[in-house]
């Protein structure tokens, strides 16, 4: 897996009258320039993303590998590999693991919010994504044209590179101060995954199974008051905490929550302190706000969902 294309690819489909050399020459320029299929072809070439064996924090290695091939995929396949792996952790979710599928309203860095859907290991990395996850669109080549997408971006830990945790060894910094093998997004932010819009069939359509960010507010909170121990630890914030991205407040998430409250949460000190203990910069008032807005959510539905472990290697 991985070294050969096992199906024609879409272009080939509708190429006028093409021969069977043809055809064999075309495989074979594809197969050397790595194209992909599937998520097996993609995890097989694991080694080859992650130079140093080490996913933390580094799904922006995943997302270029497949944008720099995009241009010889189907919309279909491209997104379906971008259901492959856990944007946060950077963890494989490979077609046999049982699908944790999030519907998220994130800040949009161009103003307002967006909702769609979103894939992860375990239920830990939604908090980690409504903590420090923004949504930015970008237009990419595929096999039959150009198509807009959404993702999820964060900004450039480079612009402070010895705050990067020693865990993130694959997390990597060029000369110029920017981030190996990133891909950046329309507003120049660091693309670490997809957003599926409503209406993507077998994704966001009304089809699809889905659990709803709502219902990790109480796992969330705990977490936060337990110095966010599980899922990818303190190892992602860490690197999205560097250079978290600036949104205005009618950027923010729908969900309301009073000043009052937000100031309250401040004056307390209940989120921060564990923060500031693993060596995390302040979170913006912002954040507060949303962290405290989603805690007064009374219903969770997590009897499944923390059966889900994210391993970190």
């Amino acid at each position: 897996p991985g070294n050969v294309c096992t199906q024609t690819p879409d272009s080939l489909l509708t190429h006028p009258g093409p021969t069977m050399l043809s055809r064999a020459v075309y495989l074979s320029v594809l197969t050397l320039s790595g194209a992909l299929n599937d998520r097996d072809e993609l995890f097989a070439k694991y080694r080859e993303i992650f130079p140093n064996g080490n996913r933390n924090a580094a799904s922006h290695r995943w997302a270029t590998y497949i944008l720099e091939r995009s241009a010889s995929m189907s919309e279909k396949t491209m997104r379906d590999l971008f259901s492959g792996f856990c944007p946060i952790s950077g963890s494989v979710l490979s077609y046999k693991r049982r699908v944790l599928r999030v519907q998220m309203t994130l800040p949009a860095v161009y103003g307002g919010s967006e909702t769609g859907m979103m894939y992860y290991c375990c239920s830990p990395c939604v908090c980690d994504t409504q903590d420090f996850l923004k949504v930015d669109t970008k237009t990419i080549q595929i096999a039959d044209g150009t198509t807009q997408a959404h993702f999820v971006v964060i900004g450039n830990p480079c612009t402070d590179q010895a705050k990067i945790p020693f865990q993130a060894s694959d997390v990597n910094c060029g000369s110029n101060h920017e981030l190996v093998k990133a891909t950046l997004s329309d507003h120049g932010h660091i693309i670490i995954g997809m957003f599926f819009e409503p209406g993507i069939p077998h994704h966001s359509d009304s089809a699809a199974q889905k659990n709803d960010q709502a219902e990790f507010a109480d796992m969330c909170a705990a977490r936060a008051q337990s110095g966010h121990r599980s899922g990818m630890g303190t190892i992602f914030r860490e690197v999205a905490a560097i250079a978290p991205i600036q949104v205005s407040n009618s950027s923010m998430s729908k969900i309301p929550v009073s000043t009052s409250d937000a100031a309250k949460l401040t004056k307390s000190g209940q989120t921060g302190t564990t923060d500031a203990q693993n060596g995390m910069v302040s979170k913006t008032t912002s954040v507060i706000a949303s962290e405290l807005s989603f805690a007064r959510v009374q219903t969770c539905y997590l009897s499944v969902i923390f059966s889900l472990i994210c391993v970190v290697f």
